[in-house]
Protein backbone atom coordinates (compact mmCIF):
# COMPACT_ATOMS: atom_id res chain seq x y z
CA UNK A 1 0.00 0.00 0.00
CA UNK A 2 2.50 2.08 -0.93
CA UNK A 3 2.31 5.46 -3.36
CA UNK A 4 5.77 7.43 -4.75
CA UNK A 5 5.74 10.72 -4.10
CA UNK A 6 8.67 12.73 -5.27
CA UNK A 7 10.46 15.34 -3.05
CA UNK A 8 13.27 17.60 -2.54
CA UNK A 9 15.61 16.48 0.60
CA UNK A 10 16.95 18.56 2.83
CA UNK A 11 20.53 18.67 2.88
CA UNK A 12 20.28 16.70 6.63
CA UNK A 13 18.98 13.98 4.33
CA UNK A 14 21.19 14.15 1.43
CA UNK A 15 23.94 13.60 4.00
CA UNK A 16 22.10 10.50 5.74
CA UNK A 17 21.14 9.33 2.44
CA UNK A 18 24.69 9.53 1.34
CA UNK A 19 26.65 8.27 4.65
CA UNK A 20 23.87 5.98 6.60
CA UNK A 21 25.64 5.64 9.86
CA UNK A 22 25.81 9.21 10.59
CA UNK A 23 22.08 8.60 11.78
CA UNK A 24 23.06 6.21 14.29
CA UNK A 25 23.00 2.40 14.49
CA UNK A 26 19.33 2.47 15.21
CA UNK A 27 19.69 -1.65 16.23
CA UNK A 28 20.02 -4.41 13.40
CA UNK A 29 16.54 -2.78 11.44
CA UNK A 30 17.79 1.12 11.49
CA UNK A 31 14.93 1.74 12.96
CA UNK A 32 13.42 5.58 12.22
CA UNK A 33 15.96 5.42 9.64
CA UNK A 34 12.86 6.72 7.62
CA UNK A 35 12.91 10.07 9.49
CA UNK A 36 16.31 10.77 10.83
CA UNK A 37 17.82 13.25 11.25
CA UNK A 38 15.19 15.37 13.06
CA UNK A 39 16.03 18.55 13.53
CA UNK A 40 14.01 21.57 15.07
CA UNK A 41 13.87 23.01 11.47
CA UNK A 42 12.84 19.95 9.85
CA UNK A 43 10.05 18.88 12.35
CA UNK A 44 8.30 22.35 11.06
CA UNK A 45 8.54 21.44 7.96
CA UNK A 46 7.35 18.20 8.13
CA UNK A 47 4.60 18.70 10.22
CA UNK A 48 3.44 21.32 7.45
CA UNK A 49 4.17 18.65 4.92
CA UNK A 50 2.44 16.67 6.99
CA UNK A 51 -1.03 18.68 7.10
CA UNK A 52 -1.00 18.45 3.16
CA UNK A 53 -0.44 15.02 2.97
CA UNK A 54 -3.97 14.26 5.48
CA UNK A 55 -5.77 16.61 3.38
CA UNK A 56 -4.93 14.48 0.01
CA UNK A 57 -5.35 11.67 1.89
CA UNK A 58 -8.46 11.53 4.04
CA UNK A 59 -10.86 11.64 1.31
CA UNK A 60 -8.77 9.70 -1.29
CA UNK A 61 -9.03 6.72 1.75
CA UNK A 62 -13.06 6.77 2.42
CA UNK A 63 -12.89 5.90 -1.43
CA UNK A 64 -10.41 3.61 -1.38
CA UNK A 65 -12.67 1.92 2.07
CA UNK A 66 -15.48 1.76 -0.51
CA UNK A 67 -13.57 0.21 -3.12
CA UNK A 68 -11.84 -2.26 -0.71
CA UNK A 69 -15.73 -3.03 0.42
CA UNK A 70 -14.77 -2.09 4.60
CA UNK A 71 -16.30 -0.03 6.72
CA UNK A 72 -15.35 3.39 6.56
CA UNK A 73 -13.46 3.42 9.66
CA UNK A 74 -11.08 1.20 8.36
CA UNK A 75 -9.77 3.96 6.01
CA UNK A 76 -8.86 6.01 8.50
CA UNK A 77 -7.04 3.18 10.35
CA UNK A 78 -4.67 2.98 7.23
CA UNK A 79 -4.10 6.63 7.54
CA UNK A 80 -2.77 6.14 10.82
CA UNK A 81 -0.93 2.83 11.37
CA UNK A 82 0.84 2.10 8.24
CA UNK A 83 2.48 5.75 8.50
CA UNK A 84 3.57 4.55 12.35
CA UNK A 85 4.86 1.23 11.51
CA UNK A 86 6.80 3.11 8.19
CA UNK A 87 8.11 5.53 9.96
CA UNK A 88 9.48 3.04 12.62
CA UNK A 89 10.31 0.30 10.58
CA UNK A 90 10.81 1.93 6.77
CA UNK A 91 14.00 3.07 5.41
CA UNK A 92 12.91 5.64 2.49
CA UNK A 93 12.17 9.58 3.05
CA UNK A 94 10.81 9.94 -0.68
CA UNK A 95 7.56 7.26 -0.32
CA UNK A 96 4.28 8.12 1.41
CA UNK A 97 2.58 4.53 2.48
CA UNK A 98 -1.28 4.58 2.55
CA UNK A 99 -3.81 2.38 0.80
CA UNK A 100 -3.95 3.05 -2.70
CA UNK A 101 -6.85 2.06 -5.54
CA UNK A 102 -4.71 -0.75 -7.01
CA UNK A 103 -4.46 -2.67 -3.55
CA UNK A 104 -8.07 -2.11 -2.28
CA UNK A 105 -9.53 -3.44 -5.86
CA UNK A 106 -7.38 -6.66 -5.75
CA UNK A 107 -8.49 -7.37 -1.74
CA UNK A 108 -12.31 -6.77 -2.88
CA UNK A 109 -11.67 -9.27 -6.44
CA UNK A 110 -10.20 -11.43 -4.34
CA UNK A 111 -12.19 -11.18 -1.03
CA UNK A 112 -15.90 -10.82 -2.57
CA UNK A 113 -15.50 -14.31 -4.43
CA UNK A 114 -15.64 -15.54 -0.48
CA UNK A 115 -17.71 -13.43 1.37
CA UNK A 116 -20.57 -10.93 0.65
CA UNK A 117 -18.64 -7.21 0.39
CA UNK A 118 -18.75 -5.50 3.59
CA UNK A 119 -20.26 -8.52 5.95
CA UNK A 120 -19.01 -9.39 8.89
CA UNK A 121 -17.22 -12.91 7.51
CA UNK A 122 -15.49 -10.39 4.76
CA UNK A 123 -13.89 -8.33 7.63
CA UNK A 124 -13.13 -11.31 9.25
CA UNK A 125 -10.97 -12.88 6.17
CA UNK A 126 -9.38 -8.66 5.55
CA UNK A 127 -8.00 -8.58 8.50
CA UNK A 128 -5.50 -11.43 8.51
CA UNK A 129 -4.52 -10.56 4.71
CA UNK A 130 -3.41 -6.58 5.88
CA UNK A 131 -1.40 -8.36 8.68
CA UNK A 132 0.01 -11.03 6.67
CA UNK A 133 0.68 -8.52 4.20
CA UNK A 134 2.32 -6.48 6.71
CA UNK A 135 4.49 -9.55 7.75
CA UNK A 136 6.13 -9.86 4.77
CA UNK A 137 6.64 -6.27 3.91
CA UNK A 138 8.07 -6.79 7.47
CA UNK A 139 10.59 -9.49 5.93
CA UNK A 140 11.56 -8.02 3.06
CA UNK A 141 12.63 -4.74 5.11
CA UNK A 142 14.71 -7.19 7.20
CA UNK A 143 16.06 -9.32 4.01
CA UNK A 144 16.78 -5.62 2.41
CA UNK A 145 14.92 -6.75 -0.74
CA UNK A 146 13.74 -3.52 -2.10
CA UNK A 147 16.29 -3.42 -5.06
CA UNK A 148 13.74 -5.59 -6.78
CA UNK A 149 11.24 -2.49 -7.32
CA UNK A 150 14.23 -1.73 -10.19
CA UNK A 151 13.32 -4.59 -12.18
CA UNK A 152 9.74 -3.85 -12.33
CA UNK A 153 9.00 -2.80 -16.12
CA UNK A 154 8.11 0.50 -16.29
CA UNK A 155 5.73 -0.23 -19.44
CA UNK A 156 4.22 -2.97 -17.39
CA UNK A 157 2.97 -1.00 -14.28
CA UNK A 158 1.81 1.62 -16.67
CA UNK A 159 -0.47 -0.60 -18.49
CA UNK A 160 -0.95 -2.39 -14.29
CA UNK A 161 -1.94 1.18 -13.15
CA UNK A 162 -4.20 2.25 -16.08
CA UNK A 163 -6.33 -1.24 -15.92
CA UNK A 164 -6.57 -0.57 -12.04
CA UNK A 165 -7.96 3.19 -13.03
CA UNK A 166 -10.54 1.31 -15.46
CA UNK A 167 -11.74 -1.03 -12.81
CA UNK A 168 -11.89 1.29 -9.83
CA UNK A 169 -13.69 3.75 -11.69
CA UNK A 170 -16.29 1.34 -13.32
CA UNK A 171 -16.61 0.24 -9.89
CA UNK A 172 -17.59 3.30 -8.39
CA UNK A 173 -19.65 4.38 -11.37
CA UNK A 174 -22.96 3.06 -10.07
CA UNK A 175 -22.73 4.61 -6.65
CA UNK A 176 -22.32 8.13 -8.89
CA UNK A 177 -25.58 7.81 -10.51
CA UNK A 178 -27.45 6.07 -7.55
CA UNK A 179 -27.95 2.64 -9.21
CA UNK A 180 -27.28 -0.50 -7.35
CA UNK A 181 -25.54 -3.57 -8.99
CA UNK A 182 -24.85 -6.76 -7.73
CA UNK A 183 -22.09 -8.34 -9.66
CA UNK A 184 -18.26 -8.12 -8.64
CA UNK A 185 -16.80 -8.30 -12.23
CA UNK A 186 -15.81 -5.22 -14.19
CA UNK A 187 -17.75 -6.00 -16.94
CA UNK A 188 -20.55 -7.04 -15.87
CA UNK A 189 -20.66 -3.87 -13.48
CA UNK A 190 -20.30 -1.57 -16.44
CA UNK A 191 -23.04 -3.75 -18.54
CA UNK A 192 -25.64 -3.19 -15.50
CA UNK A 193 -25.38 0.49 -15.30
CA UNK A 194 -25.84 0.82 -19.19
CA UNK A 195 -29.16 -1.18 -18.95
CA UNK A 196 -30.25 0.40 -15.86
CA UNK A 197 -29.86 4.00 -17.23
CA UNK A 198 -33.38 4.77 -17.13
CA UNK A 199 -33.85 4.49 -13.52
CA UNK A 200 -30.65 6.90 -12.81
CA UNK A 201 -31.41 9.18 -9.96
CA UNK A 202 -30.78 12.80 -10.98
CA UNK A 203 -29.90 14.24 -7.61
CA UNK A 204 -27.01 12.30 -7.20
CA UNK A 205 -26.01 12.44 -10.59
CA UNK A 206 -25.85 16.14 -9.80
CA UNK A 207 -24.02 15.99 -7.22
CA UNK A 208 -21.32 13.49 -8.38
CA UNK A 209 -21.18 15.90 -11.24
CA UNK A 210 -20.90 19.02 -8.97
CA UNK A 211 -17.74 17.53 -6.78
CA UNK A 212 -15.92 15.88 -9.60
CA UNK A 213 -16.44 19.93 -11.55
CA UNK A 214 -14.69 20.98 -8.07
CA UNK A 215 -12.24 18.97 -7.97
CA UNK A 216 -10.35 19.39 -11.51
CA UNK A 217 -11.20 23.11 -11.33
CA UNK A 218 -8.90 23.40 -7.92
CA UNK A 219 -6.52 20.77 -9.87
CA UNK A 220 -5.95 23.10 -12.41
CA UNK A 221 -6.62 26.67 -11.18
CA UNK A 222 -5.50 26.13 -7.59
CA UNK A 223 -3.32 23.34 -7.34
CA UNK A 224 -2.10 24.07 -3.84
CA UNK A 225 -5.48 23.76 -2.66
CA UNK A 226 -6.86 20.87 -1.24
CA UNK A 227 -9.66 19.64 -3.36
CA UNK A 228 -10.53 16.91 -2.67
CA UNK A 229 -11.20 17.29 1.46
CA UNK A 230 -12.92 20.76 0.74
CA UNK A 231 -15.04 18.38 -1.83
CA UNK A 232 -15.30 16.32 0.91
CA UNK A 233 -16.33 18.94 3.62
CA UNK A 234 -18.34 20.88 1.48
CA UNK A 235 -20.63 17.58 0.54
CA UNK A 236 -20.95 17.01 4.14
CA UNK A 237 -22.25 20.36 4.95
CA UNK A 238 -24.51 20.28 1.90
CA UNK A 239 -26.56 16.84 3.19
CA UNK A 240 -26.49 18.23 6.97
CA UNK A 241 -28.15 21.80 5.41
CA UNK A 242 -30.26 19.74 2.84
CA UNK A 243 -30.90 16.40 4.04
CA UNK A 244 -29.19 14.66 1.30
CA UNK A 245 -30.68 11.51 2.55
CA UNK A 246 -34.59 12.26 3.01
CA UNK A 247 -34.22 12.86 -0.74
CA UNK A 248 -33.02 9.47 -1.74
CA UNK A 249 -29.36 10.26 -1.88
CA UNK A 250 -27.12 7.25 -0.57
CA UNK A 251 -24.86 8.47 2.84
CA UNK A 252 -21.95 7.14 4.15
CA UNK A 253 -23.90 8.51 7.51
CA UNK A 254 -21.69 7.51 10.88
CA UNK A 255 -18.43 6.56 11.01
CA UNK A 256 -18.27 3.71 14.71
CA UNK A 257 -14.94 3.34 15.65
CA UNK A 258 -14.03 -0.33 16.12
CA UNK A 259 -11.82 -3.14 16.15
CA UNK A 260 -11.78 -4.91 12.70
CA UNK A 261 -9.78 -7.65 14.08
Amino acid sequence: MIMNLRVTPSPEAERMQSNPQQAGNGGWLHLFQAIRPVTRAGTVRDAFAGIQLAAMNIPQALGYTRIAGMPVVAGFYTLLLPLLAFGVFGSSRYLVVAADSATASILAGKLATKAPIASARYVAQASPVALLTAGFLLLARVLKLGFLADFLSQTVLTGFLTGVGFQVGIAVLSEMVGLEVHSNRTVEQLLEVFRSLPRIHLPTVAISAVVVTGVFAFSRFAPKVPGSLLAVAGAIAASATWDFAGHGIAIIGPVVGAFLI
